[in-house]
């Protein structure tokens, strides 16, 4: 399933963005981000085992890494802008899946759609963070 590969991705990232970010406030949301996207893999894969499908390896696809030597890593600003493009990124996978999900089974497009909302609020606390 996509969004268990997307959101293993994004769990990596933030985890790799909480080494970069001394300021523990910050530091606090980011784990908030990274225990949220814990949680949607956990309930994804529910859903999905309810429905005899097997997970898919997802870890095993290219992850979306900062890389501690980028110009990413230089500012936490810039770490939060990093964030904060591929939160957008991801509301929009999320916002595909459910435009094409007449045919999904209710309870998996009422999970999807209750997970793209949160994405949206952790989108509007980054932009706070970042101060747009």
């Amino acid at each position: 399933m996509q969004l268990i590969g997307l959101n293993m991705e994004r769990m990596y990232r933030v985890q790799n963005a909480r080494q970069l970010v001394p300021d523990d406030k910050r530091r606090k949301l980011l784990m908030v981000l990274e225990a949220q996207s814990e949680g949607f893999i956990m309930e994804l894969e529910y859903v999905l085992r309810m429905y005899g499908g097997a997970v898919e390896d997802a870890a095993s696809k290219t992850l979306y890494d900062i890389d501690v030597n980028s110009d990413v890593s230089k500012s936490e600003q810039s770490v939060f802008l990093f964030l904060l493009q591929h939160e957008q990124r991801d509301i929009k996978t999320y916002e595909s899946l459910l435009a094409e999900g007449e045919g999904l089974d209710n309870n998996l497009f009422e999970k999807i759609r209750a997970q793209k909302s949160e994405l949206q609020e952790s989108e509007l606390k980054l932009k706070e963070v970042i101060g747009t």
